[in-house]
């Protein structure tokens, strides 16, 4: 017998359907061992809208469960013709059965009279039913909410449920809902509901109403898709791969246009271009075959293909005024060498009983002298060592890093080089989060 499950949402957070699945990895094949239910394999689906598990090879029936009552020393229970005597008698009427039916086992303390009972086990379908509540119910999330007048939480408000065992649906109920056989499409394409016959027919079915169910696959799609756009302007994707992971729950259609933008803004760093285009809008920068970026991005959307020009445009306008406020905020920085920003650091609070940045960089400049000095590096080495510690706060105080935090370091050693630093400070002042 094969089950599906499908917990139909809101749109999830992608770290929130991670979480998701991760759960149901784990929770899943304890719950089904622990109702003594033996199964092939689970496997587990995800969209931002659903969280989904398929459990193949279930059995019509629980395992029966074995009891076992311990009572008298076998050496007590029988008399010297080797019969049960009254003390053996008492215990099985005590337990409900025959004489007849006392076993003797051995234990580590000697021979024991025990009376064994087997219960059969509930039919499938019925054991099911409360477990899958339980599991639904178990589900925790980093952040969750109640809605409605519900006591429930969830990481957003459960809108539909399905289950089916062979055809057959699972009415559980949880946060107000009923199981069915139904689900749902992708929300403005194909919006359903559809019936779901089987666990097998679930990932056609939702193939059909624009949504791509499998989580890995959808990601291949992107790839796929992403590398095939840019082969034909023979440029390269730059997939980072916690960037990847995100957006591939972000969509239930996973759809890639590759988008333009002005080349003036290649002369920004290449690590603040990429970022303004991976953290804010999660697209995806492009290069040439010899590793240099170009101005062009991926976008991956989940909206209809034939609107993919429009699509395209519409990305492009967001990156365009995102792109133009990097850019304004870059020029500003530079109006000012990064060694005059020390000041400005006076007014940042390190920790309420340990001053200020600017009080925090004074004692790292006295903390890399003495290392310097105790460890005879030379005059040369500890002179830069103190100017990149003395610096190496100040870029806290950039139109920059203020609007990308994820920067520090990063943008204070660009600021560096930029202000006329020796290349080994500027390194010093980017290396100083390492391990990223």
């Amino acid at each position: 017998m094969d089950l599906l499950l499908e917990i139909g949402t809101e749109e999830l957070p992608a770290s929130a359907v991670y979480e998701g699945i991760s759960q149901i990895e784990s929770l899943l094949p304890s719950m089904l061992a622990h109702a003594r239910l033996g199964h092939d394999s689970v496997r587990v689906l995800a969209t931002p809208r659903r969280l989904a598990a398929m459990v193949k090879g279930l059995p019509e029936k629980a395992g029966g469960d074995i009891s076992k009552k311990k009572g008298p020393p076998l050496s007590a229970a029988r008399d010297s013709e080797g019969s049960w005597n009254q003390s053996a008698v008492g215990f099985a009427r005590s337990q409900g059965v025959e004489p007849e039916e006392l076993q003797v086992e051995e234990t580590p303390k000697g021979s024991y009279v025990f009376v064994v009972r087997e219960t059969e086990g509930e039919p499938t379908a019925a054991v099911l039913n409360g477990l899958l509540s339980e599991l639904v119910g178990s589900l925790k999330f980093g952040r969750s909410m109640r809605w409605g007048e519900r006591d429930e939480r969830f990481s957003r408000p459960v809108r539909w449920l399905l289950a089916v065992l062979d055809g057959e649906a699972i009415p559980f109920d949880f946060a107000g809902l009923t199981a069915s056989n139904l689900t749902y499409g992708h929300r403005y394409l194909s919006p359903g509901p559809f019936e779901v016959p089987s666990a097998s027919a679930y990932e056609s079915i939702l193939e059909a109403a624009d949504v791509v169910v499998d989580h890995d696959r959808r990601r291949d799609v992107i790839i796929e898709q992403s590398e095939e756009v840019c082969g034909g302007a023979s440029l390269v994707p730059v997939l980072d791969e916690d960037v990847l992971n995100e957006v591939v729950q972000l969509v239930e259609r996973p759809g890639v246009v590759l988008g333009r933008f002005n080349e003036r803004y290649l002369l920004l760093p290449r690590e603040v271009l990429v970022h303004a285009m991976e953290e804010h809008q999660r697209y995806f920068p492009v290069e040439d075959i010899e590793g240099e970026i170009k101005a062009g991005f991926i976008a991956v959307h989940n909206g209809d293909p034939e609107s993919a020009d429009i699509i395209r445009t519409g990305h492009e306008r967001v990156l365009a005024a995102r792109l133009a406020d990097t850019e304004f905020f870059y020029r500003e920085d530079l109006k000012r060498p990064l060694a005059d920003r020390r000041g400005d650091l006076e007014h940042v609070i390190y920790q309420s009983e340990l001053g200020s940045m600017a009080e925090k960089s004074t004692r790292l400049d006295r903390i890399a002298k003495k290392i310097g000095e105790d460890l005879g590096l030379g005059e040369d080495v500890v002179e830069r060592a103190v100017r990149a510690a003395g610096l190496a706060k100040c870029d806290l105080v950039t139109h920059m890093v203020v609007e990308f935090p994820s920067l520090q370091g990063i943008v204070g050693s660009i600021y560096a080089l930029e202000s006329g630093e020796n290349d080994v400070v500027s390194t010093a002042i980017s290396e100083q989060y390492l391990p990223r």
